[in-house]
């Protein structure tokens, strides 16, 4: 069996604006897509397997399935749809699934959706936020879950971001304000 490779078309923000670096591909945001792309090939495939199925054999579960923070471009996100849908095509599932992708700059989401657009990522919901600000996150987590049996948000199965850690200085924590909130 030969490697199958799929092309994803990105546009990118022509304007350079200082310390505004949310429509241009980071290198990060690249490396994350490809991953996601083909997470066997990264050494992720069992925890992505792992989220996906907490993620439906809840059947309380109505959250979106992921969230990209500081989105950008959105790439992660659009290459994570389209692994979803070859890999529910490919075991013949009919579970939906979508991911939100945020970023605190309106330019951005707009781009992002586009690109969605572009790249038959219709899956995708986009969100102006500032994951710095707690509360807006939460807000954020409460507006795309429902409240399950035990009273609690389920909130999201993945938490995406490339380049997260300038932001946090305990986002390796598991415990982390910000994880426990999403």
């Amino acid at each position: 069996g030969g490697s199958q490779h799929q092309s994803i078309f990105l546009e990118q923000d022509g304007y350079l604006r200082m310390f505004d670096v949310s429509a241009i591909l980071w290198p990060s945001g690249y490396l994350l897509a490809q991953c996601l792309a083909n997470p066997a090939r990264c050494g992720m495939k069992d925890l992505l397997d792992r989220s996906l199925y907490s993620h439906y054999r809840d059947s309380h579960h109505s959250a979106p399935y992921a969230i990209e923070l500081g989105a950008g471009l959105g790439l992660p996100s659009i290459a994570l749809v389209l692994h979803l849908k070859k890999r529910r095509k490919d075991v013949n599932d009919s579970a939906m699934f979508s991911v939100v992708a945020t970023d605190v700059q309106a330019h951005a989401v707009a781009l992002s959706m586009s690109n969605a657009w572009h790249n038959d990522a219709a899956e995708i919901d986009h969100e102006i936020l500032n994951f710095t600000d707690i509360d807006s996150a939460g807000n954020l987590a409460k507006k795309y879950s429902t409240t399950s049996p035990d009273g609690q948000h389920p909130g999201f199965s993945l938490v995406l971001g490339s380049s997260l850690q300038a932001f946090f200085e305990d986002s390796l924590d598991p415990q982390c304000q910000l994880w426990q909130t999403l």
